[in-house]
């Protein structure tokens, strides 16, 4: 069994126990915290400086990290293995609804709130990507949000 501990603004707010064996053998990556950092916290930087530097190394691509919550796993030393950005439909207007013909809620038919984006996904590999979103998930069900929206890749497509 694996054990994370969320960390929110500096404090321990809970856990994440993985008990699937049988993926834990086939994954080298062995994150030990999920750290939660919401804008403005010193922090951060490292989250963003992260994730832009996996953005210009794997896609060539200069991005700005816009997301209001920053999500990542990082190991047992503080080593980030993966990031992503996420924003509540019902505080902002979403990044991928400038791709869409009607308001994300009337898609989804459901409440706006309950609808959280996803975005500026970066790992380091190893499966890293894998814990952050088992993190993400079980962090977005305790906080009542039904929906997650994401605009990605064919290769993200298949891994969520």
């Amino acid at each position: 069994m694996l054990n994370l501990d969320y960390h929110e603004n500096g404090h321990t707010t809970g856990t994440l126990s993985l008990r699937n064996e049988f993926l834990l053998r086939r994954i080298n990556t062995r994150p030990a915290v999920v750290s939660i950092l919401p804008a403005f916290t010193k922090e951060r930087e490292a989250v963003e400086r992260f994730i832009t530097d996996i953005y210009a190394k794997s896609y060539d691509a200069r991005i700005n990290v816009h997301y209001p919550t920053l999500m990542s796993v990082q190991d047992d030393q503080g080593k980030i293995l993966a990031a992503l950005g996420f924003r509540n439909a019902a505080r902002e207007p979403l990044f991928l609804e400038q791709y869409l013909t009607h308001p994300v809620e009337e898609i989804l038919d459901t409440p706006r709130p309950s609808i959280t984006e996803i975005g500026n996904l970066a790992s380091a590999g190893g499966g890293a990507s894998l814990f952050l979103f088992a993190a993400l998930s079980a962090y977005l069900h305790d906080k009542k949000q039904s929906h997650a929206v994401i605009t990605g890749t064919k290769y993200i497509e298949g891994k969520l």
